[in-house]
């Protein structure tokens, strides 16, 4: 396999990783480099998922320069004709040479949501997806890291990790606003995956015994950010954005701080040096 390249060297011994952002849901190529700048002042970082694999290739180039770890992703939602889904996963394909960041993938079993892909479909795409990462790692290179989605789908997911073996091929699973069952989460942590922590799941019961539950060094941080996809934002609501940002990351490993009686803010940035920023 070729080199996977990224250009993203700075450490995160200060740097608060948002592991979870949608950058592409900043439309304007302007806007994201104003927003990446107001980002490393701030001292955050992101890994910027995609929805598409085309997409990802949009932005392969444009963010070359910028110290950004982009994450190549073929979303659920996303899914469309079977011209579409082939034209995508060659692109899959392709972008496994470019980095070892892979998301947004998983399965949504929401009704809306099957209405437009079944369940046989998206487990098709996504049984795709993993045999072409079990094609193109290396024993000896650093881990794909996986960002997934799983709504109303965690079982599902965790079998298909099961089934291919994949953290025997060097992968890493990251479950991004995990809410399956405790059965589930058990499974999880057998297979050595990790939990992004959105603030959502500080809200529930549930969601915070889950945290409870997780070793503390496979907890990292996420916002799903922005909500929505919007052509423009305008300086003012970008930084805003960017400080909100912020300020949730560090509230985030606060409350878990809490929660776990732990200081999870320094376990936290441990972590995201071993999987992010090794090199």
């Amino acid at each position: 396999m070729s080199k996977r390249c990224h250009k993203f060297t700075q450490r995160g011994d200060r740097v608060l990783l948002d592991t979870h952002f949608h950058l592409d849901f900043i439309k304007s190529p302007e806007e994201r480099q104003q927003f990446l700048s107001l980002l490393k002042a701030l001292d955050v970082g992101i890994v910027a998922q995609t929805v598409l694999p085309t997409d990802f290739f949009s932005l392969l180039e444009e963010l070359k320069e910028s110290n950004t770890l982009l994450s190549l992703g073929y979303h659920p939602w996303w899914i469309q004709s079977d011209e579409q889904i082939e034209l995508e996963l060659a692109a899959f394909r392709s972008g496994l040479t470019k980095t070892r960041f892979i998301g947004e993938i998983g399965l949504d079993f929401s009704p809306k949501i099957l209405d437009q892909a079944s369940q046989d479909r998206q487990i098709a795409v996504l049984s795709a997806i993993f045999e072409a990462i079990i094609e193109a790692s290396q024993p000896k290179q650093l881990p794909y890291i996986l960002s997934l989605h799983t709504v109303r789908s965690a079982q599902a997911v965790l079998d298909l990790l099961e089934h291919y073996a994949l953290p025997t091929y060097n992968v890493l699973p990251v479950f991004h606003r995990f809410n399956g069952t405790n059965d589930e989460l058990f499974q999880l942590r057998r297979l050595g995956a990790y939990l992004s922590v959105n603030p959502l799941t500080l809200n529930t019961k549930k969601g915070r015994a889950y945290l409870q539950q997780m070793p503390a060094d496979r907890l990292l941080l996420e916002s799903d950010w922005p909500k929505q996809a919007q052509a423009t934002f305008g300086q003012k609501q970008l930084l805003q954005l960017a400080d909100d940002l912020a300020d949730l990351l560090k509230e985030t490993c606060d409350y878990m701080s809490e929660l776990r009686g732990e200081d999870m803010t320094q376990q936290i940035l441990h972590s995201q040096n071993a999987l992010y920023f090794a090199n």
